[in-house]
């Protein structure tokens, strides 16, 4: 009998007698056996969890975060997964949102007024200096999306190909695709060939 065959049926007996299935599931949780993750739940938040909270709201990576507070990247999962933990960050992150939002909603408001001052300068309707004027209401269209391009980079290239560079490419395709066997025949059969 095989060695896994033995240990089957062994396993089989522990299983089959409610009496043994009890001690083992008791000897396993007493030894941590079976169990795949560490558990640790933080039960107040001191300051380098503070910390990590901080920094993970702010989107840093685990890695950067345990790089940060000199901890291990595990231990940072870990102290990331206790509810204590959880529950702040998931409170910092809706209060950014509503943040956010508010921040967003006060300046689309503003938008309106920013037209309007520009209109007032357009217009020599008031008698504040008309280049801060413009310079304000930039400033506000800047924020909210309406501002003007400042920088536009791009990378460019471009490539003349010659009829000889071009024959040159082909070749080459074709070669390679001979050498790989990924050549289709395309040539019309004539009729009554097979």
């Amino acid at each position: 009998m095989a060695e896994s065959e033995h240990i089957q049926e062994a396993a089989d007996l522990l299983l089959s007698d409610p009496n043994l299935q009890s001690t083992l599931e008791e000897v396993l949780t007493s030894q941590n056996i079976g169990r795949t993750t560490k558990e640790y739940a933080v039960q107040r938040l001191n300051d380098v969890h503070k910390e990590i909270i901080r920094l993970r709201v702010q989107g840093v990576s685990i890695e950067d975060i345990a790089n940060a507070v000199g901890y291990e990247p595990c231990s940072i999962r870990h102290i990331l997964k206790s509810p204590i933990v959880r529950n702040e960050v998931n409170r910092l992150h809706s209060l950014r949102d509503f943040s956010a939002v508010e921040a967003t909603a006060r300046l689309d408001g503003l938008v309106d007024k920013a037209i309007s001052v520009y209109e007032e300068v357009v217009n020599g309707e008031v008698e504040v200096s008309p280049a801060d004027q413009v310079r304000v209401a930039n400033e506000i269209l800047d924020r909210t999306g309406f501002g003007r391009v400042s920088k536009v980079e791009g990378n460019h290239r471009v490539s003349v190909l010659t009829a000889a560079d071009v024959m040159a490419i082909k070749e080459e395709a074709l070669a390679r695709a001979r050498e790989c066997g990924n050549m289709l025949d395309l040539t019309p059969k004539e009729e009554g060939a097979t």
